[in-house]
């Protein structure tokens, strides 16, 4: 899945996220009040470094999550954003693709609560369902 694009990334991440449930529709806008403060604050750095504050936010998001946490124990929020930054790992392919995938896949056991073996088989019908919607958009646009 090496050479999959930003949107093949955003439908992975919406067909997972629907399959543990409440989606991520709330991912775009994470910063909670505190949060655009943290923006907000982060503005003139940003425009001094060359990055965004939004950049900025999330690095500082990164490192307040505590290193490898437990699955079980993360709220669905916690868990949905972990999910969605393995799926970005997943989706650009290499050496730390499989990694990402199994925590991906142990993250949906604990929080669904399935076993390992039905949350990979979860993963793949998504990525399964996924290329097909990709394949037939493709088909479509090229028909047209």
């Amino acid at each position: 899945m090496g050479n999959c694009n930003a949107a093949d990334h955003y439908l992975l991440t919406s067909a997972i996220g629907g399959i543990i449930g409440g989606g991520f529709s709330a991912l775009g806008g994470i910063a909670s009040a505190a949060g655009s403060g943290v923006k907000e604050a982060a503005k003139p750095i940003a425009e001094a470094a060359g990055v965004s504050p939004e950049m900025l936010q999330q690095q500082a998001q990164a490192y307040l999550q505590p290193t490898n946490p437990d699955p079980a124990k993360m709220s669905p929020q916690d868990a949905q954003k972990e999910i969605a930054s393995n799926l970005a790992t997943y989706v650009k392919g290499g050496a730390e693709a499989p990694a990402a995938k199994e925590h991906v896949v142990n993250i949906m056991a604990a929080q669904m609560p399935i076993s390992h073996d039905d949350a990979v088989k979860r993963f793949d019908d998504a990525e399964a369902k996924l290329k097909q919607t990709r394949d037939q958009t493709v088909q479509a646009a090229a028909a047209s």
